[in-house]
């Protein structure tokens, strides 16, 4: 249940800044809204669309040529039973959805849209937006496409009629900027074009969304389009978010390698069966698991039916599990096999802003994946910010399964399950078994209870803090289903169907601060809640800065026989001018201050007798200034003894760590008896000697002790030094030393430092396997040990670079290979393939084949251009090349001139048939120093037309009369 916080009825309005963002993978770009259209019509339930292609280069790039030729790109888009991204979608979707993407080509091959403008144009800084320039750059190359009439009219280009092509590939020369730039893979729409006079379109049909590609330089560019990332892209086109984050949280992965939507692998792996079901539509009726048992799944790629959820009680809040397994065309790159569990949000869409946007912590993703060894493993599981990508848990080994290093989830806190709000799952799966092809699990589950705490008339939320004064009272409600009982302890007292059991009110307050409640239905147990309210002197925030985001509320309950309350506020007190406030709110006050508006003022709230809360929010933005201070004075018109002027500060039973120093918080008198009494406090603790140690505090007033109170502390038995098991792993041959603070999760020591041993030699530029012990010692010599295997492998393929050479040679010269450079850790073998014959025109290519001793292999090719030799001149005479059916081809000459000797040209007519209508080839050629130079004429034999002949007969006989 996402809490909300309720002010007693009072509506707030508060001005709310807007803003549509729409991704360009890092770009906040706002579309106009007159678009008289309906935009992005789902795709979803068409069993085949045609996806148009279109290769871009730049004005300054007239010869560009992609690295592939048009076979291979042929393959990527369209490919049946190899990568492709139609077989990718074929397997995806179950055989539910067909891509046939349509390439524009040219008579020779791929068709090249050259802009206008050079490349640079569309990085540079500029008055224009990279919409308007990006935009224009598509429009163009739409429209011309359109006018050369390269699309066949026949093909459907808008299967669901919404009027817009279904979908456009753009293939871009070059390679990227940087993340988040123009000039990188993305989904977008021409908004900015769409309503133009002249808006794109091909054979009537308008473009509107798009995918945009980068095709390289080089075969080795990184981001080129791939199968991976056209899936990525297109995914996007049926509707579906990135699941990476693109402005904050840049650490924690959602999904990871799980998942085509938070993955950039050249070969894809599907998509989650959520986002299948949600944005494919190609599962229907996923099976919800309302209680425990046990289930059974079979790989999630292997059909439409293989998918579960568990209704998790809070609002469109599920957790879905599926049997990921490692096989296949795809699914082979997963990190492993086994049960995959997450948790789908369906209050957002896509994790583009960031696992949280509270101060809290709380997630707020449509979608994460459950992982071992995350950070936080108290309830309620927070994830901070900018932590490092261990502390966010082990991703590759999310799926559990007997054959895995996890093997249940739920149980304990290496392997958790967690609401969107942090507080843990009342589910555990267990007794995971991968047999025959499928996966069984059991599946237990504890029924989900609502309960809510109310303070006055507003739901209890964490951020509420109460002010510690000992004639203060406060008591909260319950609000739950009548049908359950409710029993409540106080700090670490068990609660059980025993405890006091809850009937109007529970009282609580800075001494009984922790609540525990547990909720019975007819005397069996269903739940336990833990509550730890807390208490404050002071009004503060923080400060310099305060923080974005922020919402701190302080609640003042009715006082009786209240003579004076004043709040007084410091010199420094300042806030964002206009956008972050001090509320204060009561039955007859409602008041804000916003900049410097309390410096060193003093607020008289003596009239508020009946309760008031104050309120601070701060809002996304500016936020380095001091914030808020204020003293709290509170007087009583009755006289007040000294047992309840004077009182502790904190608990009456402190328990201290093994080692931790002690500060006595000491004790609070009340502003208006100060004067009256002197305290002696005697204290003696040390914390490196467990046991109980007795604080008296002696208040005597004219030199007479009138009253003692007391503090017992405990100084606890030193821990048993631990961590997390380590696992044996693997680490590529060559990288830097391991970080071995980074695997140490779950680290318990005594104090707060520790140290971390490491014994055992490993050299990271061998193959090999070493055996390490990882000692953790804290600073009073407790220390405990753990041994593990680390294989040292060699997973990466030799870097090879071809020399620079002369590839293009004229027709007959010899050819030099420069050869190649490699770099490999590994000993190579090189293995060159040559097909190479400089007498005949065309490409030639040698092939290296570099292997090192551990399978791993890089084959690059190098391409010889042979030409023809442009010091040759061919003088053809003038000849009469369209014959009617029978006429006699009339050789007029030929000679041809190298290096100014004459030579008589011969003439090949072979294939030459003046009975059969067509086009021939006729071929002149002279042998020079044993190469054979050759010119072609085509001569064109077509049908004898008879009333052509007399027509043309009668004009000449007309002009010459």
């Amino acid at each position: 249940m996402k809490k909300i916080l309720i002010f007693f009825g009072l509506l707030f309005i508060s001005y709310v800044q807007t803003t549509n963002l729409y991704a360009l993978n890092g770009n906040n770009l706002n579309p106009p809204t007159m678009i008289e259209t309906d935009m992005n019509s789902t795709l979803e339930g068409f069993g085949s669309f045609y996806n148009v292609v279109i290769f871009i280069r730049f004005n300054n790039e007239q010869n560009y040529e992609a690295p592939y030729d048009l076979g291979y790109y042929e393959n990527m888009f369209n490919g049946v039973n190899q990568e492709s991204l139609r077989d990718y979608y074929l397997e995806a979707s179950y055989g539910k959805l067909d891509i046939i993407s349509e390439i524009v080509v040219a008579e020779r091959g791929i068709y090249y849209y050259t802009d206008i403008y050079d490349r640079s144009y569309y990085s540079e800084n500029s008055s224009l937006s990279q919409a308007e320039r990006e935009h224009n750059l598509l429009k163009r190359a739409v429209n011309e496409v359109d006018a050369l009439g390269l699309i066949d009219p026949a093909l459907n280009l808008d299967v669901n009629n919404d009027g817009e092509i279904d979908s456009i590939t753009f293939m871009v020369s070059g390679e990227d900027n940087g993340w988040g730039s123009l000039l990188w893979p993305h989904k977008w729409e021409l908004y900015d074009v769409y309503n133009d006079e002249d808006a794109p379109e091909i054979n009537g049909v308008k473009a509107y969304t798009y995918t945009f590609n980068l095709l390289g330089n080089t075969r080795n560019y990184g981001m080129k389009a791939s199968v991976g990332v056209l899936a990525h892209e297109t995914f996007h086109l049926l509707g579906a978010p990135d699941l990476y984050h693109y402005y904050d949280f840049f650490n924690l992965d959602n999904a990871g390698p799980w998942s085509l939507m938070d993955n950039s692998a050249p070969t894809p792996v599907h998509m989650l069966g959520y986002m299948k079901e949600t944005y494919g539509g190609w599962i229907e009726d996923v099976e919800t698991i309302n209680s425990s048992g046990t289930f059974e799944l079979a790989p999630l790629a292997s059909g439409d039916d293989q998918l579960l959820k568990i209704d998790t009680g809070y609002s469109n809040e599920y957790v879905y599990l599926e049997y990921r397994f490692q096989e296949g065309r795809y699914e082979s790159t997963l990190p492993d096999s086994g049960l995959l569990i997450y948790r789908v949000d369906k209050d957002y869409v896509g994790n583009e802003m960031g696992y949280a946007n509270t101060s809290n912590g709380e997630g707020i993703n449509e979608v994460f994946v459950f992982r071992p060894n995350i950070g936080d493993t108290t309830e309620p599981i927070r994830f901070p910010n900018n932590e490092s990508s261990s502390f966010y848990g082990d991703l590759d080994r999310a799926a559990i399964s007997n054959l895995n290093p996890f093997k249940e989830a739920g149980t304990t806190t290496s392997f958790m399950l967690f609401h969107s709000d942090g507080t843990l799952m009342g589910i555990t799966i267990t007794n995971v078994i991968e047999s025959n092809g499928t996966i069984t699990f059991d599946v237990t589950m504890n029924t989900v209870v609502d309960i809510q705490v109310m303070i006055g008339e507003g739901e209890y939320d964490e951020n509420v803090k109460f002010i510690d004064h000992p004639l203060l009272s406060y008591e909260l409600t319950l609000v739950f289903d009548e049908m359950y009982e409710v029993y409540y302890t106080y700090l670490d007292e068990e609660v059980s169907n025993t405890s006091s059991q809850y009937i109007d009110t529970i009282a609580f307050s800075s001494v009984n601060h922790v609540l525990n409640l547990a909720i019975y239905l007819e005397d069996t147990w269903i739940k336990t809640k833990t509550y730890d309210f807390e208490f404050v002197d002071v009004i503060e925030t923080n400060h310099y800065p305060y923080g974005n985001l922020v919402t701190i509320y302080w609640y003042i309950p009715p006082i009786e026989n209240l003579s004076v309350f004043k709040l007084k506020f410091n010199e420094f007190f300042e806030l964002e001018e206009d956008y972050d406030f001090l509320y204060f709110y009561s039955d007859n006050l409602y008041n804000s201050y916003t900049g410097t508006s309390l410096q060193n003022t003093t607020l008289d709230l003596s009239e508020e007798s009946n309760g008031l809360w104050i309120w601070f929010e701060s809002d996304a933005y500016l936020d380095d200034y001091y914030g808020v201070f204020a003293e709290i004075l509170i007087e009583f018109t009755a006289e007040v003894p000294v047992s309840q002027a004077v009182f502790l500060r904190g608990l009456e039973i402190i328990e201290i760590p093994f080692g931790q120093t002690y500060e006595d918080e000491g004790l609070r008198i009340l502003l208006q008896n100060q004067e009256l009494y002197d305290v002696v406090i005697t204290e003696t603790v040390d914390p490196l000697k467990p046991g109980d140690y007795l604080i008296t505090y002696e208040i005597y007033e004219d030199g007479v002790l009138i009253y003692s109170l007391f503090r017992t502390v405990i100084v606890l038995e030193p821990l048993t030094v631990g961590f997390s098991t380590i696992f044996d792993f693997s680490y590529e041959l060559g990288l830097e030393p391991i970080d071995f603070n980074t695997l140490l999760f779950n680290v318990i020591a005594n104090g707060e430092d520790y140290e971390v041993l490491i014994d055992g030699d490993i050299d990271y530029d061998v193959v090999g396997i070493y055996e390490v012990i990882l000692t953790v010692k804290d600073d009073f010599g407790f220390e405990s040990s753990q041994a593990f295997e680390i294989t040292i492998e060699d997973t990466t393929a030799p870097i090879v670079t071809l020399n620079t050479s002369l590839d293009t040679i004229y027709v007959g010269e010899i050819y030099i290979d420069r050869g190649i450079e490699y770099e490999d850790l590994s000993p190579v073998d090189v293995l060159i393939e040559k097909s190479i014959n400089t007498l005949i025109l065309g490409v030639h290519v040698i092939s290296y084949q570099v292997s090192d001793i551990y399978g791993n292999q890089t084959i690059m090719t190098r391409y010889i251009h042979v030409v023809e030799n442009p010091f040759i001149e061919f003088h053809i005479q003038p000849v009469v090349t369209t014959l009617r059916v029978g006429e006699t081809f009339l050789d007029q000459g030929c000679y041809a001139i190298y290096h100014q000797v004459t030579y008589a040209c011969s003439l090949d007519l072979s294939a030459y048939q003046p009975l059969v209508l067509g086009d021939y080839e006729i071929i002149y050629y002279v042998e020079i120093d044993g190469i054979n130079y050759t010119r072609t004429l085509y001569v064109f034999v077509v049908e004898r037309d008879y009333k052509t002949d007399a027509a043309v007969l009668m004009k000449l006989k007309e002009d010459f009369l």
